[in-house]
């Protein structure tokens, strides 16, 4: 059953990953100490992803590189414009899609948001706020139930998504990193 999943195998890309771990270590304790995840750091590491991937795989590389880069980051940038996410943290998900590519990129996109799921509601446990989660959670349920029922129209969902800041900012550089690393020793343990 567990055979047809797609779990890449993360020793095809060792330099890949390494590049991304130490990334996201710093990132990390960057977004606990200033809350955010700067353009100097994440900037350079979209850039030398794609540099790398074209190095190693000429045309067909940068364009896998460059596909990965924006499919990581979109959820982060619908959660950036709607919910009031960091920029940051798109920016991130884009420099560690560059470095590694589509396969593996999908696969620590998946991870890295269900860890940053669990990040989430720690966090709100931790800090008091978990009733206003679950109310915020419910409450962005059902817009997006109305809106797969065909009751509600895209613009008259976005009334049910949070405030911009209207909550306490989750250090997401904190998930990025735990599920990076989740992944990587997730994916290592798979193909043992």
């Amino acid at each position: 059953m567990f055979d047809a999943l797609p779990i890449p195998d993360p020793t095809a890309a060792p330099y890949a990953w390494a590049v991304v771990m130490v990334a996201c270590a710093i990132g990390c304790v960057t977004d606990l100490r200033a809350r955010r995840l700067p353009n100097a750091m994440t900037l350079p590491l979209w850039i030398t992803g794609l540099v790398f991937a074209s190095a190693t795989g000429g045309a067909a590389g940068f364009a896998g590189a460059f596909a990965a880069s924006v499919l990581l980051a979109i959820p982060y940038v619908i959660l950036f414009i709607c919910a009031g996410g960091g920029a940051g943290d798109a920016k991130m998900m884009a420099g560690i899609g560059a470095w590694l590519g589509l396969t593996q990129g999908v696969y620590a996109l998946v991870v890295i948001a269900l860890v940053g799921g669990i990040v989430g509601i720690a966090w709100s446990l931790c800090n008091g706020s978990a009733i206003g989660l679950v109310i915020r959670l419910r409450t962005a349920l059902n817009g997006a139930i109305g809106l797969a029922y065909g009751r509600l129209t895209p613009a008259e969902c976005l009334a049910f998504m949070p405030p911009a800041g209207g909550s306490a900012r989750i250090p997401y550089g904190l998930a990025i990193c735990l599920g990076s690393m989740v992944a990587f020793g997730g994916a290592l343990q798979w193909h043992a």
